[in-house]
């Protein structure tokens, strides 16, 4: 698993007290990166967690010199990581046809000038954009000498770093 998905799963565990399953494989080589229910409020999300060296833009960069793509933007992220219809039925598959999802996209950041409109164009497809640097944040605030290296590692570095 990604350290980056290790830090929001271990968020919802230790923080929210959610349960959660990661990595779920669903066929079409599509994966979920965290299932999360949050058992006070009977609600379940699907989290996508994405941390690039570069912010999410709008629509994926495509390279000139090979025409390949950078999955850097919101569009890639709706179209095959929420929306594809193989992600839409392993999910229906797992927890049944009627169940209400909140979906949540974690970045490293945003492009600063479309900011504005890909938080407008996420919340009109029932999607929410969140830094990572809210998750780590609240860890370092919450825990202090847990045993799992994530944690560990993230309250270490926050004391020493100084």
């Amino acid at each position: 698993m990604e350290p980056e998905v290790r830090i929001v799963d271990r968020y919802f565990q230790e923080c929210k007290n959610w349960f959660t399953t990661t990595n779920r494989r669903i066929g079409h080589n599509k994966e979920i990166d965290i299932l999360a229910f949050d058992p006070e409020n009977n609600q379940v999300y699907h989290v996508e967690v994405c941390i690039l060296f570069r912010p999410l833009r709008l629509k994926e960069t495509i390279h000139r010199s090979s025409n390949n793509r950078s999955r850097d933007g919101l569009d890639y992220f709706l179209d095959n990581k929420f929306d594809h219809p193989a992600v839409r039925k392993g999910i229906s598959e797992i927890l049944g046809r009627d169940v209400k999802l909140k979906r949540m996209l974690i970045v490293s950041k945003m492009e600063e000038q479309e900011k504005q409109k890909i938080m407008e164009i996420a919340k009109n497809r029932n999607l929410e954009v969140i830094p990572i640097s809210r998750f780590i944040h609240k860890l370092q605030e919450a825990k202090s000498g847990s045993r799992d290296d994530v944690v560990r590692t993230i309250e270490l570095v926050s004391k020493y770093s100084s």
